[in-house]
């Protein structure tokens, strides 16, 4: 039996994302509904994608002696110096609330800016805490250029006008996504470590 991880999201598109990149490995994801934890909200008012995932970590540990699982991503624009990057998921404030509007207003943001210089990375963060205190961060990132309109119907967030080196946009490489994602480069890392690392940590 596979040894569970709560993820601490009540976002249905990662939750059903890291189930996936999980799915394979020793660990399960489960999710905070699962095992009847209610839906928190989490102001993610860190200076960094480190300090919002574990921010989101504190918040569900009251909850659990579960090893606790917490990301945070972001979109890094470099015409924009970085931007939105942590204010990703809130780009735009309270007037933008989904992510087509996201999306919109970013491209607004980048009117005029010639393809060259559209050039991006989405970048994760994950961090896995267990009871006790040990935790383990990972990262992963992928390079690619915001195109001027939405692109294919699968994935979420910025992914439809994210294109890769490749010419697809994220929203257009199907279950790909779950090998080449910052997030899959991420959880690689991090299985990987857990893997190398997991008699140590079950025996406590």
């Amino acid at each position: 039996m596979n040894n569970q991880i709560l993820f601490a999201s009540s976002n249905m598109h990662k939750i059903n994302e890291m189930k996936l990149l999980f799915e394979k490995s020793n660990w399960k994801i489960i999710s905070p509904s699962e095992i009847n934890i209610p839906k928190l909200e989490v102001i993610e008012s860190g200076s960094s994608y480190l300090e919002n995932a574990v921010a989101k970590i504190i918040a569900y540990e009251n909850f659990t002696t579960l090893p606790i699982l917490a990301d945070d991503s972001g979109l890094e624009v470099d015409a924009l110096n970085g931007y939105p990057g942590i204010f990703s998921a809130r780009m735009g404030g309270q007037n933008v609330n989904s992510d087509t509007e996201r999306n919109e207003h970013l491209l607004t943001l980048l009117n005029g800016i010639i393809n060259e210089d559209r050039s991006a990375i989405f970048r994760a963060i994950l961090v896995i805490k267990f009871f006790g205190g040990d935790m383990i961060v990972r990262e992963g990132k992928i390079s690619g250029e915001i195109i001027c309109k939405n692109r294919g119907n699968d994935g979420f967030g910025y992914d439809p006008i994210f294109e890769l080196v490749s010419g697809e946009t994220m929203a257009e490489i199907g279950n790909r996504k779950n090998d080449i994602s910052h997030r899959a480069k991420a959880a690689q890392a991090l299985i990987y470590s857990l893997k190398n690392s997991e008699k140590d940590i079950i025996s406590k």
